[in-house]
């Protein structure tokens, strides 16, 4: 192991004996002590949670690990000793790809690319339209967004993208997927903003050149060809599209231009968190209320 290395490991492990540590002093306000990725965004976090658990103040803070693989290890690790600590991962392009990530129950990895996808429901955009707008209703707001039409058109423009972000990911490559701004696939006007279906185009192309550069025709025919299945079988596309990188930045941009939203995207993500329906994820929801549960009764029983 290079010194890199070294020094790389060292402050991981000091970065989760650190988060624990904090945890451990925030137990008394917190149901469940949970651990995630991302650092950014807390409130966001906190919002998600709550909802799901039904009470504003069963979380207050979240313990970041700053990784996906740091989560996983984590969890792994854990002795047990502690019946509140869970851990809780995105899904990426694992509903797609297949990829399997190491077994605790303590885990949660979700269904959905991001947290962020769980946040995108008719009647949360519509409620935070109402309150950035002027003189619109609820009414005339829900027929003017057409949620159901424009969302299916959107999640179409991105599907065949994303089918080539996950041959990048799943092959394990070095090239940039959500990385890439999709501010430079949005074309703007005075009176729409819209998706470019040709900037897609072109964007789908040059992975494919990159791609088939790295790994040659036949792999990369393959993978294509596996995961268009993999996503027909599918009753959700919009699992594998990022709602952080992607999706979030459309709409962000569709409410500052139609209704006058004028948050910043982080800004959007809290206020949709608040609107949040426990049960556009049945899998994330029953995990998060049975983890209180189970740490309720052991704590108790040792008492």
């Amino acid at each position: 192991m290079c010194r890199y290395q070294r020094v790389k490991a060292l402050v991981i492990a000091y970065t989760h004996q650190a988060q624990i540590a904090r945890a451990h002093l925030l137990r008394g306000s917190n149901a469940l002590l949970i651990f995630v990725e991302d650092a950014s965004c807390q409130n966001m976090h906190i919002r998600v949670l709550n909802r799901i658990l039904g009470r504003r103040d069963a979380i207050s803070q979240v313990f970041p690990l700053y990784g996906r693989k740091n989560v996983v290890e984590a969890a792994l690790r854990d002795k047990g000793d502690d019946p509140k600590r869970v851990y809780l991962i995105d899904g990426d392009f694992d509903v797609l790809t297949g990829r399997v990530v190491g077994s605790s129950v303590r885990l949660c990895r979700l269904r959905a690319y991001s947290i962020e996808n769980l946040l995108f429901s008719e009647d949360a955009l519509v409620r935070i339209a109402e309150e950035s707008s002027i003189d619109e209703n609820l009414g005339s707001i829900r027929k003017k967004m057409a949620f159901e039409t424009q969302w299916k058109q959107l999640i179409r423009e991105f599907e065949q993208l994303f089918v080539h972000y996950a041959v990048v990911s799943h092959l394990d490559l070095p090239i940039v997927t959500v990385g890439f701004n999709v501010a430079r696939l949005i074309e703007e006007n005075s009176d729409h903003i819209v998706l470019t279906r040709s900037a897609v185009k072109k964007r789908i192309c040059d992975l494919r050149t990159e791609i088939v550069g790295l790994v040659g025709w036949k792999t990369f025919r393959e993978e294509v060809r596996r995961l268009r299945v993999a996503s027909k079988l599918l009753a959700d596309q919009s699992l594998y599209i990022s709602g952080k990188d992607y999706l979030l930045p459309v709409v962000h941009a569709y409410l500052r231009k139609h209704f006058g939203l004028r948050d910043s995207f982080k800004g959007l993500t809290v206020r949709l968190a608040g609107y949040l329906e426990p049960d556009i994820s049945p899998e994330f929801r029953d995990f998060v209320r049975n983890a209180e549960k189970q740490a309720f009764e052991l704590i108790g029983a040792s008492h």
